[in-house]
């Protein structure tokens, strides 16, 4: 099998001015001292390559012993009847919304779209907005929020056989610490379901190992004939994995709480941006 390690991040700091294009607006912000990913390690997981193929391979067996939480199966049906509600419209995907508040933003960029948010968190889901709330704190109606478990959503979307446009993972938990890597959805064995949710994809965080690594694990999929060849051609169409540096005129201007944050703080905005992903928008609405 053929493995492809991510880069240093050194190397690739060095390597090209163009890998960090501004997303939104210059300057780009320098990380403060002390600051949260500079805490992190400096250099990506060299085995997030070969973790990933070995899940490729092992996939069956995953779903096999994956159980499918009843909130999940209540939510996938809410799900279901709001898209057969809705009609064939193009759908983009919030994966971890949080609050939601990055849901939001992106129903209202794209009205002819629908926009579903999903997070694990009831308490998250309703605390800033909610079916029965008014204003900046309405979800609109081409919005849905749902409390699921992300790796079996993903996987019920799969069986339906409705195809995803548009996915965005925005910062989601780094798990930085060796021994949680394989929380990291890179690592995680649900990494093939990702892949096969079809469309474009978006990654976003602070932490810049996480993105390189995400990107070696899907390029090393890609590349590797041990993978099966649905899961392969799954991957190499995310390919190829562009990555660019954001700058936000103003923390208002970030589409999540933790984008607004890291800004504020002075932390690095990453963009990890498939071919066709969705061009930024901005969070303040």
């Amino acid at each position: 099998a053929t493995t492809v390690f991510a880069p240093s991040v050194r190397m690739l700091l060095a390597a090209s001015p163009q890998l960090f294009t501004p997303v939104v607006a210059p300057p780009c912000p320098t990380p403060a001292a002390g600051s949260l990913a500079a805490a992190y390690p400096l250099e990506p997981h060299e085995l997030a390559g070969p973790s990933a193929v070995q899940h490729a391979c092992s996939l069956e067996r995953y779903l096999e012993r994956q159980p499918l939480p009843p909130h999940t199966h209540d939510a996938f049906g809410e799900l279901t009847a709001w898209l057969d509600a809705a009609g064939e419209r193009p759908l983009i995907l919030d994966s971890g919304c949080g609050t939601g508040l990055s849901t939001r933003a992106l129903a209202l960029a794209h009205p002819q779209s629908l926009v579903l948010g999903v997070d694990r968190s009831g308490d998250r889901l309703g605390r800033r907005l909610g079916p029965h709330k008014t204003g900046k704190d309405a979800v609109p109606p081409n919005a849905l929020l749902l409390r699921a478990e992300l790796a079996t959503l993903w996987r019920m979307l799969q069986m339906s056989g409705r195809r995803v446009d548009h996915h965005l993972l925005l910062y989601p938990n780094p798990y930085p610490k060796p021994r949680q890597r394989g929380r990291r959805w890179h690592f995680h064995a649900s990494l093939p379901l990702l892949l096969a949710l079809g469309g474009s994809l978006e990654v976003r965080s602070n932490w810049l190992p996480y993105l390189l690594e995400f990107r070696a694990a899907v390029q090393a999929v890609a590349a590797s004939p041990a993978a099966p060849p649905h899961v392969r051609q799954a991957a190499a169409r995310k390919l190829p994995l562009g990555l660019t540096r954001a700058s936000l005129p103003a923390a208002e201007d970030g589409l999540t709480l933790f984008e607004r944050k890291y800004w504020t703080s002075g932390e690095g905005l990453y963009r990890l941006a498939s071919p066709g992903a969705l061009e930024p928008v901005s969070g303040r609405v």
